[in-house]
């Protein structure tokens, strides 16, 4: 081999092996989302199921090499919630001042603001939070709908989420449902979540330092939310409606263990000996009674309590008498008392002290047919029994809180 053909082979294998380097010095560094040290469970505050011990599992972020930027629309929400939390909306219903003292862990209270808009192509929702107190705060975030439920039960339609500012995105679980973050006090930040395809949103909902952590644990804070939007495709707010009062006339009775007193305004029923933990519709309602509501979803029940204790209610709305597939989504109460809607074992309840009268509003999807309250039954494992005497009034359904 000549002296210029030797050059050649020496030069080839020189950038040959030069290239190999620059390949092999990659930066194989990855990154991963933080994850957090608590073990969400169902969102039910007022769970009549016993929970299991299984792990939840996390969704992980997709990766991609383009950016699309994502388009956005304000929402207007209303958020209600339990008495733990001190809840004050603005005027415009676009911002919401949320305050607590001594939230016990472990718990799960939450608030809720019910989305009055349908939703065509929206992959993602949106809050802003300002941490407004002291210490760092927990937050959860499920975005509901009904129609969807996870292997665990629940109805959080979350698949992923981020964080932007000082907010720091842990995990989504896609078990048990929710999006969680935490906050530094003093700080700032906004979160996306991510939802399924195929489910109509109904209604978002936030756990503030009220699940993870010890059952002894208390905890204080206060957060400013705003910035209420929808990501991508169009919202169109519900179409205003008439309210329809339904007069169904007296509530048929479904126990033995409840006698009627016949009455104009309301159904007055007593009951003895009643089992606390007997789960028994003390009045029941079906659609031959108030036809097609499907444009009217928002229910509104009186309740009166002329026993000598504070009485527990619950209202179960359905497609049908013993479906398990219970339509309600969230609950308010105009007259002032706390409400909870179990979103994974169904009902709304409230607790109304003796000789009150209180307003309960649910707002529930699907096709209603059938409304069912429980009194003073709904105790799992207290064998004990309670007298009573509760009246039952009509049902006004309408279009939007």
């Amino acid at each position: 081999m000549n002296k210029n053909k030797c050059i050649l082979v020496l030069s080839a294998l020189l950038l040959a092996s030069c290239a190999g380097g620059t390949t092999s010095s990659t930066n194989n560094n990855t990154s991963e989302d933080p994850t957090t040290s608590e073990t969400p469970t169902s969102p039910d505050v007022s769970s009549n199921e016993p929970t299991t011990s299984d792990e939840p599992t996390t969704s992980e972020e997709p990766g991609s090499s383009e950016v699309v930027e994502d388009t956005e629309g304000a929402l207007i929400l209303k958020f209600g919630g339990n008495d733990e939390y001190t809840i004050v909306n603005n005027a415009d219903n676009t911002e919401a001042d949320v305050s607590y003292t001594s939230i016990k862990s472990l718990t799960y209270h939450n608030i809720t603001a019910n989305l009055g808009y349908t939703f065509d192509g929206v992959t993602k929702f949106g809050l802003s939070f300002e941490n407004t107190g002291t210490t760092t705060i927990n937050i959860r975030m499920d975005v509901i709908s009904s129609a969807y439920s996870s292997d665990k039960g629940g109805h959080a339609i979350n698949s992923a989420a981020s964080a932007t500012g000082d907010l720091v995105y842990g995990k989504t679980d896609t078990e048990w449902g929710g999006s969680f973050f935490t906050l530094e006090g003093g700080k700032k930040g906004a979160c996306k979540v991510e939802v399924l395809s195929g489910y109509a949103p109904e209604s978002v909902l936030l756990m503030l330092d009220s699940f993870g952590g010890s059952d002894t644990d208390l905890r204080t804070g206060s957060v400013k939310i705003n910035g209420y939007k929808a990501y991508n495709g169009t919202v169109t707010p519900v179409k205003e409606a008439d309210t329809k009062e339904v007069n169904i006339g007296h509530w048929s009775l479904n126990s033995s263990k409840f006698k009627r007193a016949e009455g104009t305004e309301y159904t007055q029923l007593t009951y003895t000996g009643l089992p606390k933990n007997g789960y028994r519709y003390a009045g029941i309602v079906d659609s031959g009674k108030f036809g097609d509501v499907d444009a009217y979803p928002y229910v509104t029940l009186t309740l009166k309590n002329n026993s000598d204790h504070d009485s527990l209610f619950r209202v179960d709305l359905n497609a049908k008498k013993d479906d398990k597939a219970y339509l309600n989504a969230s609950s308010t109460s105009s007259t002032g008392q706390e409400t909870t809607t179990d979103l994974v074992y169904g009902g709304s309840s409230i607790t109304v002290a003796s000789g009150a009268v209180a307003k309960i509003t649910i707002n529930y999807t699907g096709s209603l047919g059938f409304i069912g309250v429980m009194v003073d039954n709904q105790y799992p494992g207290d064998e004990t029994t309670i007298n009573g005497d509760i009246s039952l009034g009509n049902v006004l359904l309408f279009a939007k809180e």
